[in-house]
């Protein structure tokens, strides 16, 4: 199952990852591999780094819901749900889906992240939700993976450097076709 799922991903980046990434000096692609490589060198987690890997993946299919230029409406979500279907663990898939919800929740908390944030950034803001209210922040900072989130935001925004090198899709077929194969084997267990 993992060579072809890992197929199908490789080839929406091939088809699309070129392309522009939303009012940012980077494209899709070269984001991707930025944000991977940021979380593998600076934390070592594979779940973390596979996620900032696919975090934006949910720009890359087929969509009709636009944010004014800025990409596609949930991407986040649409994002997660492909990584389930095609066998990611539950923690790469939920911190794919968690990473809007971060960029909310750190507008709430902190004043001066707003200010931090990319024009693109602030523009889609107004589009995922707006900033968090209390009750919303105080159910997000008990997620399990709410460090995580944090960090992977953190991460994603860190990773729109333009002409940066970084490895290629190739470098990370390997480390992705291990995790999909370790979730393959898990779910024979337990069944």
């Amino acid at each position: 199952m993992s060579h072809s799922t890992i197929a199908a991903i490789w080839a929406l980046f091939q088809e699309k990852g070129q392309e522009d990434y939303h009012g940012e000096a980077v494209s899709q692609i070269e984001h991707a591999l930025q944000a991977a490589q940021i979380a593998i060198e600076e934390t070592g987690d594979l779940e973390l780094s596979i996620a900032a890997l696919f975090h934006d993946v949910g720009h890359l299919l087929t969509h009709t819901e636009e944010m004014e230029g800025f990409g596609t409406m949930h991407h986040e979500a649409l994002g997660a749900n492909f990584l389930r279907e095609q066998g990611f663990s539950e923690n790469v898939v939920r911190l794919v889906g968690g990473h809007v919800a971060a960029k909310r929740y750190l507008c709430f908390s902190d004043p001066v992240y707003y200010e931090q944030l990319s024009e693109a950034s602030q523009a889609t803001l107004r589009f995922q939700g707006g900033v968090m209210v209390l009750e919303e922040a105080m159910r997000f900072q008990r997620d399990p993976l709410f460090a995580k989130h944090i960090l992977l935001r953190r991460i994603d925004e860190r990773a729109k450097i333009a002409d940066l090198p970084v490895p290629t899709l190739d470098f990370w077929k390997n480390i992705v076709e291990t995790h999909l194969d370790n979730q393959t084997r898990t779910e024979r267990v337990i069944w």
